[in-house]
């Protein structure tokens, strides 16, 4: 059983009712431990307007696995214009950030609307081979090599991919999860960022097998002239240097040490912002 904390909805400020869509993929069931709220399928307009936070908890049904929550909040601020935040909440996991509170809002009054709605991710058992973890999206690697998207990233689903997917890359540094997704094609590398919705590396190598990101830099292990090495692309499309290896077999990022990789010699690391 995973947990999605929803946490602190203002809707007590000067919205007379708060409203709660849950939307299914897959089959299973979502509900909260009090059973205010129990769906076994896409159920509308849910009133949490008495309550300050919602903890919805998911269980699949047979022959299915649930891969996390996607949750989609709208906020209208009377100096703002309305704006659309997105948050992830992992199976493997509670995932909170900022998404869905507005705690720095609760002292002046003016919040006009705050509708909220969630994407309750299940997919069959066996579909999803990789699962990776944006920001604002779910992305999986199915069973036929492809990539498909919920959440921010959906419009990837549209794209035309040159070449079948070995892999898909995220970053989540310092526990939390960023905008940008890369996947790995049997011929290219292509990376998107979510905020900007726009992409950023579109890089033809052959055969990438791993990747890793950190910051606005791809480092990415690939078939070369004869064995396997390392290559790396930032934001803007520059290649960027990276140690030498000898038939490297894995490859990682982290906050304590940049990239690193490792081989038949041991782990190199480097590139450390």
């Amino acid at each position: 059983m995973r947990l999605l904390k929803f946490g602190a909805l203002s809707c007590a400020l000067s919205v007379s009712a708060c409203t709660l869509d849950i939307d299914f993929v897959g089959e299973g069931t979502v509900f909260t431990e009090d059973q205010s709220i129990f769906c076994t399928q896409s159920c509308l307009k849910r009133s949490i307007s008495s309550l300050k936070k919602v903890t919805l908890q998911a269980t699949p049904a047979a022959g299915y696995a649930f891969y996390g929550f996607v949750g989609h909040s709208k906020f209208k601020f009377l100096d703002f214009p309305e704006e659309t935040l997105y948050g992830t909440y992992p199976e493997t996991g509670l995932y909170e950030y900022g998404y869905g509170v507005v705690a720095a809002y609760e002292g002046p009054a003016d919040l006009v609307s705050v509708p909220t709605d969630v994407t309750a991710l299940f997919l069959p058992e066996g579909y999803a081979t990789d699962v990776v973890y944006t920001s604002g999206s779910i992305c999986v690697r199915t069973q036929d090599l492809a990539a498909q998207c919920w959440g921010r990233s959906q419009d990837l689903n549209d794209k035309s991919l040159n070449g079948q997917v070995q892999g898909l890359v995220a970053e989540a540094a310092d526990d939390l999860y960023r905008d940008d997704l890369c996947i790995l094609t049997d011929s290219a590398a292509f990376c998107w960022n979510e905020e900007s919705g726009q992409p950023w590396a579109d890089l033809n190598v052959s055969m990438p097998t791993a990747g890793a990101l950190y910051y606005d830099t791809l480092c990415l292990i690939h078939e070369g002239s004869g064995a396997a090495e390392v290559s790396c692309v930032n934001a803007q499309g520059e290649l960027q240097s990276a140690p030498e290896f000898n038939a490297p077999e894995a490859i990682w990022a982290d906050s304590e040490s940049g990239f690193c990789a490792e081989d038949s010699l041991g782990v190199q690391c480097w590139g450390k912002a």
